[in-house]
């Protein structure tokens, strides 16, 4: 899937979230933070990523989201 694609789809979903979720304030912040900081670079970075880098990124964003947002949440 190209790229624009992709972004576009995370940003819909996450304004969804924003307009029908029921999230606290930091919860809200956090999905407000994200999706202004979505672009085309967010994902085209990743492609160049080792097996390794990508899953740390990948556990460090998660680690990002458990902070804010429970398991069934995030």
């Amino acid at each position: 899937m190209p790229v624009d694609d992709r972004v576009n789809i995370w940003k819909v979903q996450m304004a969804y979230h924003l307009s029908t979720g029921k999230f606290s304030k930091v919860q809200n912040e956090f999905i407000s933070e994200w999706l202004t900081s979505l672009s085309p670079d967010t994902f085209a970075s990743r492609a160049n990523l080792t097996k390794e880098e990508e899953a740390k990124a990948l556990n460090s964003l998660e680690s990002k989201i458990f902070d804010v947002f429970t398991k069934e949440e995030g």
